[in-house]
């Protein structure tokens, strides 16, 4: 017999097999140990600066109460107008009140307030961006 083909010694291939597995194994722990950190490091919180949040939180948020109050009302008066004959041939008058801020409220405000919200601090991002355009603030 020759020497390239007598087997090897199991003692010999122990080290090889052994770093086969152990590659084996640190693949996908090394691979779920990297995306536990950087969900750890995305949930860590962001630096933020305080005065331009509260800035942007009063002129987009609080400024648009009054123009989502008003719709609200208008809402809640269409409503009362649309819902007048219904409620006087069931002769329900005492309810149309308590009817017509419980829709608006409950099942109309939201989706009001949302589409005005964004419709409002929408169109505030576009005219900023748009003056930053303007006036070469971004490339």
């Amino acid at each position: 017999m020759s020497e390239a083909s007598t087997p090897t010694p199991f003692i010999w291939r122990l080290p090889t097999r052994l770093g086969l597995v152990l590659l084996a194994i640190a693949a996908p722990v090394g691979g779920v140990a990297m995306l536990v950190g950087s969900v750890i490091k995305r949930m860590s919180p962001a630096k933020i600066d305080r005065f331009e949040l509260s800035r942007n939180l009063e002129r987009m948020g609080l400024r648009s109460v009054p123009i989502i109050v008003a719709t609200a009302a208008f809402t809640g008066g269409i409503m009362v107008i649309q819902a007048a004959p219904f409620v006087e041939n069931l002769q329900a008058t005492r309810f149309i009140g308590w009817a017509a801020t419980f829709t608006t409220v409950r099942e109309l405000g939201p989706l009001l307030i949302g589409l005005i919200f964004n419709g409002r601090v929408g169109a505030n991002n576009t005219a900023e961006l748009g003056t930053m355009k303007v006036t070469d603030q971004i490339d």
